[in-house]
Formats: C-alpha cells, structure tokens, sequence
C-alpha cells in the first residue's frame, strides 16, 4: 500500500508522536526497516486534547505502522 497514516488521539501539549513505516515484519515480529535508507520517522508535536495527526507533506509504501509517543491507543480515522 502507498499512502499515509491519519489518527485521532487525545494529546497533551508538547507530547511527540512518531510514526514508523515498514514493508515487512522480522521473524520475531519486529518491523524490518532495513530496507530504507535514510529511515523515515515522520513526528508530530501535540497539542492539548483530540486531534487528528496527518503527515500531509510525504507519503510512503507500508503494510505496517508504528506509533510510539501516544498515551492512549490511536484510533483510525476514514
């Protein structure tokens, strides 16, 4: 898939969201990010309550995304 990533979370101000993409999973089950070159980890600086975070300048190929920094499970939105 080619795209990118939009999540509703509920932020506090100054709290980093990072994203990280990958195409394949290791046999552990870790994302296989070796493959890129420089790796990309689009972030996100929150504000105070909902948002939605949408890199809006890039996209990119993935199957999978991890999202490192949120205090609450992100939710997808359409």
């Amino acid at each position: 898939m080619v795209g990118w990533v939009r999540l509703k979370i509920d932020g506090k101000a100054g709290q980093e969201i990072t994203l990280r993409h990958a195409e394949m999973l290791n046999k552990d089950g870790t994302m296989y990010t070796t493959n890129l070159a420089p790796p990309r980890r689009p972030t996100r600086r929150a504000k105070d309550g909902p948002q939605v975070c949408e890199p809006t300048m890039t996209f990119h190929g993935f199957r999978y995304v991890e999202v490192a920094g949120a205090k609450t499970a992100p939710s997808s939105t359409t």
